[in-house]
């Protein structure tokens, strides 16, 4: 085996243990659980605990594909490391490795799973178009899988409006599936989003990917918004595993008789919060984000004008809207435009004297 210094010994046996097939599947999750975490595990190896997996350190394959994936300028973020999203941790699978290109994934942002249909029909094209230009705006981050279609449309329009979009494949980094997305996933890297896969690079696409990469996708979302899909699709899928991991589900109403309305109206029958516009997303996100958020999620907020008002206005002490106003840049219809929606999204809260306090600390 190289030495440390030259090579990452973690990552290599993270691989190796991900591809290992004389432990089936549940073993592995059993001695990962067992301890903590694959980074846990590693440590107790290195000590000599596990002989079995001692061989694991070795180069073999895993030191094939590290090189091939440093190559291609993306990383390998091993379960427990501090990269490594703790949203994934609550799924019953996750993934052992994560292969990631591009921006790292942004833990403090809101981020929705946009999903459906291969096959949309001009209204959903339509109103995906609609809802994800709005959203971009409000600083939401778009997930999908690339595939034909709304997945398509979502990644697209994300990037057409500058916002940030995060990509789960079901299959290589170097890959591409459909091949006519090749423009597009550049496109993505190259305006800051992120592509990511549990497969290493020259994995090509197999059905059962696509039903894996669903969970994946559906943890490291804070909502799922469902355009289009019948009853058949595997859009189901993302959803049921929201479901498990408690997350919000989205749904589009559309016209009864349109099969590819199907399953969103059962999802509204079911108890899905029905979408009519972007606001009815961006209200539960600003509640849960925008007021929790900490200095990294500030930086984090693309509008200049949102942040300037966040470093503004204080928990403590009431300020009001010409005191920002007399130290910047920005006009002053557009401000008191800005502090009626914050007051709306309870991000303020204003007094008796009309002045204004953050209704929560940042730090």
């Amino acid at each position: 085996m190289k030495n440390a210094s030259s090579m990452a010994m973690l990552e290599i046996f993270a691989i190796n243990f991900a591809l290992n097939n004389t432990l089936s599947l549940s073993e592995k999750y059993g001695l990962v659980r067992n301890v903590g975490s694959l980074t846990k595990l590693y440590e107790k190896v290195l000590q000599g605990a596990y002989p079995r997996l001692y061989q694991l350190l070795s180069t073999g394959e895993g030191e094939k594909i590290y090189e091939r994936t440093c190559k291609f300028g993306a990383r390998v973020w091993v379960w427990g490391d501090d990269l490594y999203p703790d949203k994934l941790i609550d799924l019953t699978r996750p993934p052992f490795v994560l292969y990631v290109a591009g921006a790292d994934i942004p833990s403090q942002s809101c981020l929705l799973s946009v999903i459906g249909t291969r096959r949309p029909t001009n209204y959903g094209i339509r109103v995906t178009r609609q809802l994800v230009a709005a959203l971009v705006q409000n600083q939401v981050g778009i997930m999908s899988g690339l595939a034909r279609g709304i997945d398509t449309f979502a990644h697209s329009t994300t990037i057409e409006n500058h916002g940030y979009t995060i990509v789960v494949l079901a299959h290589g980094l170097d890959c591409i599936y459909p091949r006519e997305n090749q423009r597009l996933k550049q496109s993505i890297l190259a305006q800051g989003g992120t592509l990511c896969s549990e497969y290493a690079l020259g994995v090509r696409p197999r059905q059962h990917h696509f039903r894996d990469r669903n969970r994946i996708n559906a943890a490291l979302s804070d909502g799922i918004l469902v355009v289009e899909a019948d009853q058949k699709s595997g859009t189901k899928i993302t959803v049921h595993e929201g479901l498990l991991l408690n997350k919000e589900i989205y749904s589009i109403p559309g016209p009864i008789d349109s099969s590819m309305s199907g399953f969103p109206n059962q999802l509204i029958a079911d108890g899905a919060k029905v979408v009519q516009s972007a606001k009815d997303i961006v209200e539960d996100f600003k509640s849960d984000f925008i007021l929790s958020a900490s200095k990294a999620c500030i930086e984090h907020i693309s509008d200049p004008l949102d942040r300037d008002l966040l470093r503004y206005f204080d928990v403590d002490e009431a300020k009001s809207i010409d005191g920002f106003f007399e130290h910047t840049n920005h006009c002053l219809p557009e401000i008191i435009e800005r502090v009626s929606q914050f007051e709306i999204d309870e991000v303020l809260k204003q007094g008796i004297d009309g002045r204004y306090v953050l209704t929560k600390r940042y730090e």
